[in-house]
Order: C-alpha cells, then structure tokens, then sequence
C-alpha cells in the first residue's frame, strides 16, 4: 500500500484521516454479501475509541488486538442474523 506522509503533525488530524477511511471502506463492507471477508485496519490506538463508535453506528461487531503502545489492530464483522 502506498504511504502518504501529511504536511502536519497534528494528531488529531491523522486520527480525522484514519477514521475516514475506516469510515469508508466500512460503508461499502456492511451493503456487501456475508460472504465477503471482514475487513481489519492498523490504527493508532488513541483511535480505539472512534473505532468502537464506528463499529456502533454500522451495527457491526468489534474486536481489537494491541501491537504495541502506538497500534492496534481493529476488525469489524458483521453480526449473524438468524431466521427461524
């Protein structure tokens, strides 16, 4: 993938980029048949709480797994819906 280093150091601004593109990408997973993979992202753990919110606001389930202090590693799945 390629990277793209921002004219800024700001935080806040590379959070704002992080959850857009999760934001994003996730609009397009939750309108895709189950049967596509969910999708995982590597994000700045500061960012572990937007991602919960994200996960919410799609109704999608939320698991994460620290790397290190500065990453972790978030995937978003989409909750079974059983019929009876």
């Amino acid at each position: 993938m390629p990277q793209l280093e921002f004219d800024t150091d700001e935080v806040e601004f590379t959070r704002g980029v992080e959850l857009g593109i999760v934001w994003i990408v996730l609009k397009g997973y939750v309108h895709a048949p189950m049967q596509v993979a969910p999708p995982t992202f590597q994000v700045h753990a500061s960012n572990s709480e937007m991602m919960l919110r994200v996960a919410e606001s799609y109704d999608l389930e939320f698991s994460a797994e620290i790397i290190d202090d500065d990453w972790t590693s978030i995937t978003f799945k989409k909750k079974a819906k059983w019929k009876l």
